[in-house]
């Protein structure tokens, strides 16, 4: 079972659409700190971000469960792609 973490805002459809998923726990939360992203990156294998939540270096590194990051809108300024690609991500 893949457990993907949904931050900030996504349509309720495309939750939905993930919930029906076979083998996918979908985690939603609201607003979080980058403290509290970091501690509840321990716990999934992806996350669904929009522009709200930032994925620093500082929140990406140590995370060895963490294997995807999907951005749903336009760019990814809020996202260090560098550090993630040191992860491994």
């Amino acid at each position: 079972m893949y457990r993907v973490l949904v931050t900030d805002n996504l349509s309720p459809a495309g939750v939905e659409a993930l919930k029906q998923v076979d083998g996918i726990e979908v985690v939603e939360r609201g607003k979080m700190s980058p403290d509290e992203v970091r501690e509840a990156l321990r716990e999934v294998d992806a996350i669904i971000v929009r522009s709200a939540t930032k994925l620093t270096a500082d929140v990406l590194v140590g995370q060895p469960r963490l294997k995807a990051i999907a951005r749903a809108g336009v760019g990814v300024d809020n996202i260090d792609l560098e550090a993630a690609t040191r992860e491994g991500i």
